[in-house]
């Protein structure tokens, strides 16, 4: 195949995994990648989309827009969530954009063979799109467990996608309805996949789903399938990609402080108020926050702790605005991602009163960004001079006048090596971490 063919990849870890699956499956079949800003002709531009706040898809927007600008002549095929729950709006978008809804995602893990067969006969591109695009659509669901990349062209540590969906009816998102009901993938293949990657030579995997606490699958919840894949390999690091904060119970701290349990847990906060908590239909409170996170700490020593947090939510006056800043502090969380909240069609959100002015939003988002860089700061801080694990990461980066290599330690801080002799992406290592500063990007300097 001589496509040439490049990829956009917005919102989760969940997207990045399959984003991944797809490059691979149009590399194996002799296309080329390239990456969407070259000046170099592309054919076909993918953009695996998310609907989570209006940013992302308005993210999307303007890259698929930058992206036509350079290449006029190139057909865009967009999927994920946002193709999902607003097809028209993204077909609108221009000639030549093509819409395949999420849930049939999946499928263009098949579309090189069969672009490659139609186009040994002759077929012009966007016929064939147009044709697999009907064949798909009338044609049974993909299954959501097909992605498995075996090399990976974006990331150093792999991922392996074991939950999708979400049976959470949260009043701002509109995930549950793009991606649809939770269902897992059994214990038996989850272990066989991992033990695919640990023979492969890779030091860790990231576990990844829409909803990890909702796994369900064999008899097993998803404590029992760390247990039974700590037990079935023997040297490959688990990280999880993010947790619930009611779902931190006995039988899930017991496994999170195994030792191949990385000791970084990112949680699905939104808020730090009961009463926004409770209007954005999150079944706890504040304190069970606070619980899980000081059984976390139990668990393991200093392990990382994040969290998602929501600002601007309808109703959020500054004393919620202040609860949720108190309980970050009193977390003392070492990072956080926070988002202005928007509003989702479709979410009983859309339509609640009290609507928080944007210029409000963001003043309190700046204010916990803030936050984050200090709390990130001062926990990077505390493992000055001492050993981590960690994992090599991708490119070579210029700063304060040197070439480095970025590493990511088990707790998930941002590590600089000097890139002269340093071991290629996806090396696992000790470090030790230096007391000196680091430079600008990097959480600390280290040396093996």
């Amino acid at each position: 195949m001589s496509l040439r063919v490049s990829f956009l990849s917005f919102g989760c870890k969940l997207n990045q995994l399959e984003t991944e699956a797809l490059a691979e499956a149009f590399v194996a079949a002799g296309a080329r990648l390239v990456p969407p800003a070259s000046p170099e002709p592309i054919d076909l531009l993918v953009l695996n989309t998310c609907t989570v706040t209006a940013q992302a898809e308005a993210r999307a927007r303007r890259a698929l827009r930058q992206a036509r600008e350079v290449h006029p002549a190139c057909l865009a095929l967009a999927t994920g969530c946002w193709a999902e729950v607003a097809p028209a709006e993204i077909a609108a978008l221009g000639e030549g954009v093509l819409v395949l809804p999420g849930r049939l995602k999946a499928g263009i893990l098949g579309l090189p063979a069969y672009l490659s067969s139609a186009q040994a006969q002759g077929g012009k591109l966007g016929e064939v799109l147009g044709q697999w695009l009907g064949e798909g659509a009338s044609g049974p669901r993909p299954d959501p467990f097909s992605y498995r990349p075996e090399s990976f062209a974006r990331h150093s540590r792999p991922s392996l996608k074991v939950q999708e969906g979400c049976d959470n009816r949260c009043s701002y998102c509109r995930v549950s309805l793009a991606r649809g009901p939770s269902v897992s993938l059994d214990p038996g293949l989850v272990l066989e996949r991992l033990q695919g990657l640990e023979a492969g030579g890779a030091p860790e995997a990231v576990l990844t789903g829409v909803n990890l606490s909702q796994y369900r699958s064999g008899g097993l919840g998803f404590s029992g399938l760390l247990g039974r894949l700590l037990a079935g390999t023997s040297s490959i690091r688990l990280r999880l990609s993010s947790w619930e904060p009611d779902k931190v119970d006995p039988a899930f701290l017991e496994v999170f402080g195994e030792d191949r349990i990385r000791p970084h847990l990112h949680l699905a906060l939104q808020s730090g108020s009961d009463s926004i908590l409770a209007a954005m239909g999150r079944d706890y409170k504040g304190a069970r926050v606070l619980a899980a996170v000081e059984g976390l700490r139990r668990a393991k020593a200093d392990p990382h702790i994040s969290a998602d947090v929501i600002v601007g939510f309808p109703g959020e006056g500054e004393g919620e605005f202040r609860e949720t800043l108190d309980l970050v502090r009193e977390a003392g969380f070492g990072s956080l991602q926070v988002f202005p909240y928007s509003p989702r069609p479709g979410t009983p959100a859309a339509a609640f009163s009290g609507a928080v002015a944007a210029p409000v939003a963001e003043e309190r988002r700046s204010r916990l960004a803030q936050f984050s860089l200090e709390a990130r700061k001062a926990y990077g801080g505390r493992w000055l001079g001492k050993r981590v694990e960690a994992v090599v990461e991708g490119r070579d980066i210029l700063a304060a006048g040197g070439l480095w290599r970025r590493a990511t330690s088990e707790n998930y801080l941002k590590l600089a090596l000097s890139a002269s002799g340093a071991p290629p992406r996806g090396t696992g290592l000790d470090l030790t971490l230096d007391n000196k500063a680091p430079p600008p990007g990097f959480d600390a300097l280290a040396e093996t």
